[in-house]
């Protein structure tokens, strides 16, 4: 029988390991939700002793409050798992691993990686729309399974050190200008903010980009990050950007040093990714997560589960709305989305209290049809009901809601009347069909001219690839100069081509 200590943490019955020791015992699959809960008014139990109009205060705490349902634990299953399994690979106390770590040290050059032992490391990917919680979510998993992002260990001669600051994990958001010398760098100041480093000033001169990857690989083994977490993916500077496969090999380079990487972001961030089976392997270790809103208001994982959870943070006595109909405002007015949600939920009881206020006599709250009504025009959700009518209605309003995952349902119920262009109480006048055929083909002929264009500087960059490079993609030399002689037919990439600016 496993003593307790490896019961918590199996990964000792393969020996000992001083990072797995550090972090919190593995959470099982069916323990997850209670873990990942998180309800702040239950370490205030009376907050009905404070007068609805000072309970606004305590709105602010709903940002704290997290309430987990079925599509995430998948999630929180594979962050669980990269981490433990990068500390796991990445035992000091094994020769190999300590071998490894040397290599890495007296490495000079991108070429210098390419003889270090490798591992297969791996990653994931979480993809949903704006709302979905997709941030919130990874943070507090990570909460749940890292507590301590940075941990000192003492002096271990086993392992190789006399003393060592570790940076379990590291969350940085990718950069809006989509350069590899800015991600790099917020790798550099991620850490000098967690560790109290200077390695950001120490490189700041350092313009040559490989030279800055070295510096950046080498730090990240050194302080044994065990998974390196990038938000903010977004179509425009990631997609897009020619040189995205420049950014998947760095990722692929640091799961051969055995560090997890997790990419989050937009669903039209990452669909050039999927056509590589290679990538889409190691990606997969971790899992591919994809959160989509709710389809209908009766789907189980939002009426049953997420819904009753986040109500929870009710700083409102009661609710004298009818619960189909109340469900009914809910869903509409946030399209199924967690994030809208929590926002509306928010604005609805600030309304009930804001009202309950102005009553003589009173102090409690309740929430009415009226203060649902308010919630939706107040000014602080009605930028957030354009984005759930654009959800719910598949207009084209905002680039960064992919048409696959709009028109999920009927944007309205029987007998409602469709949303009204400035508050004139009429439907929105329907454009002439000449119009609308034309804007569609006008639209069509743009995006395959940018995609022409983005695939032959795509092409040019694959070409200048090493072998190694390529293997790691799972495309061949021979694959690259097919797809450029396909290129050269296309006429926009022929006529960028002639330009020089590929």
């Amino acid at each position: 029988m496993p003593a307790n200590n490896e019961m918590s943490r199996p990964e000792l019955l393969l020996g000992p390991n001083p990072l797995i020791e550090a972090i919190p015992p593995f959470v099982p699959f069916k323990d997850l939700m209670r873990h990942l809960r998180h309800y702040p008014l239950d370490h205030a139990p009376d907050w009905r002793q404070v007068p609805p109009d000072y309970r606004e205060a305590l709105l602010e705490c709903a940002t704290q409050h997290f309430a987990p349902y079925q599509p995430i634990l998948e999630l929180a299953a594979g962050i669980q798992l990269l981490l433990r399994r990068a500390l796991s690979m990445g035992n000091p106390l094994r020769a190999e691993v300590r071998k490894r770590a040397n290599q890495v040290g007296v490495a000079n050059s991108v070429h210098d990686f390419r003889h270090v032992t490798h591992v297969d490391g791996g990653g994931g990917m979480v993809d949903g729309i704006t709302g979905l919680g997709k941030t919130n979510a990874v943070q507090r998993a990570l909460a749940v399974f890292a507590p301590n992002q940075v941990i000192e260990h003492l002096s271990c001669p086993q392992a190789g050190w006399a003393r060592m600051m570790q940076c379990v994990y590291l969350y940085i958001d990718f950069p809006s200008n989509g350069t590899r010398g800015a991600l790099l760098k917020r790798i550099l100041m991620g850490l000098d903010e967690q560790l109290g480093t200077n390695y950001s000033e120490q490189n700041a001169r350092k313009t040559n980009l490989d030279a800055l990857l070295v510096v950046a690989s080498k730090l990240l083994v050194l302080h044994r990050v065990a998974l390196l977490v990038i938000d903010e993916k977004q179509d425009a500077s990631f997609n897009q950007n020619p040189l995205q496969y420049e950014f998947v090999l760095f990722y692929l380079s640091l799961m051969n040093l055995g560090i997890s990487v997790l990419l989050i972001g937009n669903p039209l961030a990452f669909t050039h990714l999927q056509t590589f089976s290679q990538v889409m392997r190691r990606f997969s270790v971790g899992g591919m997560t994809s959160l989509e809103p709710a389809s209908h208001q009766d789907e189980k994982w939002w009426c049953e589960g997420f819904v009753p959870r986040m109500r929870k943070f009710c700083v409102v006595e009661g609710c004298a709305v009818d619960e189909q109909l109340r469900a009914r405002l809910e869903f509409e007015a946030s399209a199924g989305t967690p994030g809208l949600f929590q926002r509306y939920f928010v604005e609805t009881q600030r309304a009930a209290l804001r009202r309950a206020a102005l009553q003589r006599g009173t102090d409690s709250a309740e929430m009415t049809v009226e203060d649902f009504v308010a919630a939706r025009k107040s000014e602080r959700y009605k930028e957030l009901q354009r984005i759930a009518t654009s959800i719910r209605s598949g207009s084209e309003e905002y680039d960064d809601i992919p048409q696959r995952q709009k028109a999920f349902g009927p944007s309205m119920q029987k007998g409602e009347i469709p949303e009204s262009p400035a508050g004139t109480g009429q439907p929105p006048p329907a454009k002439p069909m000449r119009d609308v055929v034309g804007g569609l083909l006008r639209n069509y002929k743009a995006a395959q001219t940018r995609e022409a264009n983005l695939l032959a500087k795509r092409i040019a960059a694959m070409q200048s690839y090493s072998d190694d490079d390529l293997r790691m993609l799972g495309v061949s030399h021979d694959l690259v100069e097919e797809a450029q002689k396909i290129g050269d037919t296309v006429p926009a990439a022929k006529k960028r081509k002639k330009g020089g600016a590929v």
